[in-house]
């Protein structure tokens, strides 16, 4: 039987942009530089901004660990 974990919610550097904020390459990396024991995890995970009355959800996507 799988077992899970719920792990976050981690904050990410964005960087400000003519019109609203965007994650760069660089936040991206700078990130990953700070979590990088999750970059070596599987599981699913949701990317989310803050919104005036809570969340909007703007990716969802699945991580598998590599095939050797």
């Amino acid at each position: 039987m799988a077992t899970f974990s719920v792990q976050g919610p981690f904050e990410i550097q964005t960087t400000k942009m003519k019109v609203g904020r965007q994650v760069t390459s660089i936040d991206a990396a700078a990130f990953w530089e700070i979590y990088s024991v999750l970059a070596k995890g599987c599981g699913c995970y949701v990317f989310v901004f803050k919104a005036a009355k809570g969340y909007k959800p703007v990716y969802v996507g699945k991580a598998a660990v590599p095939q050797a």
